[in-house]
């Protein structure tokens, strides 16, 4: 089933793995004790993912276009870009690709240009075990964080409530750089005081026009999720930014430990039921074409 326009869905977020020719770290042998405390029991998806398994859960799902994001690939993060536009130039998926660059060393502005030679890379985004508490701050960051927009590029970041501030004062010292909240930022203890943090945090964010929310990865955030239990953070982030700032992402395959991929669509079918058949285009397809440039 396609979204309520009927247009096919662009899933924002997802990834792809090559253990046979490429390292994962995080993904060989009994994997890492930091992502199994995060992830649960992550066995099942340490084995290849490839194309030809995504593009079945995709046709299966009315899924039209994508976006990668990168899979902590080790080694040369250009080569990651540059196998997955390989990818595309064949299949057509992904049709973007937000990739790893360390925004804090001397040779990120170079690497940049050297990802940007693949025509579909779109964006960058630097997992949470590669920087440190203070990294939005940071004036090494900063400096490079300023080339995004002369290369075209957005940022999806991850943060915690307790650095929305920080989030804030980026996305307004760079308005013209689009940066994306993935993940909802959703606190881990479901704490009444943790809940309220988190939306002081979501509404200050939702002051900077240049941010958006991709909501994904909800099954990391609750391993135990059902539609009641991710509706209120969902319908926060909707009420605080607006569809028109809302975007899918399946975080395809890692979610797939917690869900099948037509219940998560389901789920956001069901808690977001209330908006017009436009506003559902846009979440499901619409707004992440206009961001990535899809």
């Amino acid at each position: 089933m396609n979204s309520a326009a009927g247009r096919p869905i662009v899933d924002a977020h997802h990834h792809l793995w090559d253990l046979a020719s490429h390292e994962y770290d995080w993904l060989v042998q009994d994997g890492w004790p930091a992502m199994t405390e995060l992830l649960g029991d992550y066995s099942s998806i340490r084995r290849p993912f490839l194309i030809d398994e995504l593009e079945s859960v995709f046709r299966a799902n009315g899924v039209g276009k994508s976006v990668h994001v990168q899979a902590d690939w080790v080694g040369d993060p250009v080569d990651e870009t540059r196998w997955l536009q390989s990818i595309a130039d064949r299949h057509g998926y992904p049709n973007g690709i937000v990739a790893f660059t360390d925004l804090t060393q001397r040779w990120a502005p170079a690497e940049l240009e050297r990802h940007c030679e693949s025509p579909n890379m779109r964006g960058v985004r630097m997992t949470h075990r590669r920087h440190h508490p203070d990294l939005l701050i940071d004036l090494s960051f900063r400096r490079n964080f300023a080339h995004l927009a002369r290369l075209g590029l957005s940022y999806d970041i991850s943060v915690t409530a307790a650095r929305m501030p920080q989030a804030l004062d980026l996305a307004s010292a760079f308005p013209d750089t689009h940066i994306v909240l993935a993940g909802l930022a959703i606190p881990s203890d479901g704490a009444a005081e943790s809940r309220e943090r988190w939306r002081s945090g979501l509404r200050l964010l939702a002051q900077a026009p240049n941010v958006a929310v991709k909501c994904t990865a909800l099954g990391v955030a609750d391993h135990s999720w059902m539609t009641e239990r991710i509706r209120p953070w969902i319908r926060e982030a909707a009420d605080l930014f607006g569809p028109e700032r809302l975007l899918f992402g399946s975080n395809w395959p890692v979610d797939g430990l917690y869900s099948s991929y037509g219940r998560i669509l389901n789920a956001y079918r069901e808690i977001l039921a209330d908006l017009t058949s436009d506003e559902l285009d846009g979440f499901f397809a619409g707004n992440a074409e206009a961001l990535y440039r899809l």
